[in-house]
């Protein structure tokens, strides 16, 4: 699936600076989010 998301510059330069495969850790990161608070 893919959608738009609005995401601060400071969050996508951290991604980004990891490399190829920053939309994958950021995909990952709010996963692992969702994982530690639930789906509300």
């Amino acid at each position: 699936m893919s959608t738009t998301i609005r995401l601060s510059p400071e969050v996508i330069d951290h991604f980004k600076a990891g490399g190829r495969g920053w939309q994958t850790r950021i995909d990952e990161a709010l996963r692992e989010w969702i994982g530690k608070h639930g789906t509300g």
